[in-house]
């Protein structure tokens, strides 16, 4: 249906924008993020149940083989969201210092496009504000 770049050791922050929209396009997301919990009835758990493979196979189907240790023994799909996560979404200080510096180091090259230069730019600028480290205009004009 969709293909989307598998789940890598470097790759995280797009992957997790592009299944996120998978999931919401299938109507999964509110079971992976949960929103929706398994509700009480046997027949409407059921159901849910249901979707909850299908979004838990979602994940699981779009990471790597290398990255099957942290999905392979989730029983849901919001636990599987949860690992992958924790895993690839550190925002401690070495995070926020090593965001930082790239943006500071960020230079554009003679075989860079100015639109790969500016997507890099607002890229990390926006994985800074992800992390609780917002820019100001001015500062990001500089």
């Amino acid at each position: 249906m969709y293909q989307i770049d598998k789940l890598d050791a470097d790759n995280y922050d797009t992957w997790s924008v592009q299944m996120r929209c998978i999931l919401v396009h299938s109507e999964l997301w509110s079971i992976v993020n949960g929103t929706t919990v398994q509700p009480t009835e046997a027949a409407e758990a059921a159901k849910w149940v249901q979707k909850d493979q299908k979004a838990l196979a979602a994940i699981t189907l779009s990471v790597k083989p290398s990255q099957l240790n942290y999905v392979k023994s989730c029983k849901k799909s919001l636990e599987a969201w949860e690992n992958l996560a924790s895993i690839y979404k550190p925002s401690g200080p070495l995070r926020k210092v090593s965001l930082y510096k790239k943006l500071l180091s960020l230079r554009m090259s003679d075989t860079t496009t100015m639109t790969e230069y500016l997507n890099s730019f607002i890229e990390t600028s926006d994985k800074l504000a992800k992390v609780e480290i917002v820019l100001g205009d001015e500062l990001l004009v500089i």
